[in-house]
């Protein structure tokens, strides 16, 4: 899992959250939903980009299915620093150009509604394939967090799909 980058933001991200992001990521990867579950919020709020319904678990597993795990980073706040991590995470030779074109995300952590103290991971996934296929977009989970006791937390929103809505 990337790091924290050093001025990414004004504050950097407890140790717990970049934790507590990697287990998750982990079990998104693995397609363990049953453990991924148990790290939700009883009320968290759960939708996909293109759709205006809530969504739920079972969407976003399908969503991930066969993807691999490009990059998660953890930020504190809205994230300043994202357009650049993303670019930087992309410079892994086993991305495919076509997916390095779409890291973009404008503006879709306001799907969350951050505060500038709100725990928040972005995770990237894409479907590793033989060929540079173009129709492949990668998937953008974003999640927030709270702090549900000292250095432990649940997530309590998660948006995820394709941002740019391809």
């Amino acid at each position: 899992m990337h790091q924290t980058a050093l001025a990414q933001t004004t504050q950097p991200t407890p140790p717990a959250w970049d934790q507590f992001v990697s287990t998750i990521s982990n079990q998104l990867s693995s397609g363990d939903m049953d453990s991924f579950k148990s790290a939700l919020q009883d009320d968290c709020s759960i939708r996909a980009f293109a759709g205006s319904q809530p969504s739920d678990c079972d969407h976003l597993a399908d969503a991930l299915s066969g993807q691999t795990l490009l990059t998660a980073r953890t930020y504190t706040g809205p994230p300043l620093t994202l357009a650049a991590d993303l670019a930087s995470d992309a410079t892994a030779p086993s991305v495919p150009a076509s997916v390095k074109q779409l890291l973009l995300l404008p503006d879709a952590t306001q799907s969350l509604n951050l505060s500038a103290q709100d725990p928040m991971a972005v995770l990237v996934f894409y479907m590793p394939t033989a060929s540079d296929d173009p129709a492949e977009h990668p998937v953008f989970v974003l999640i927030k967090g709270v702090e549900i006791a000292h250095d432990q937390y649940k997530l309590c929103a998660i948006a995820f799909g394709d941002p740019l809505g391809d």
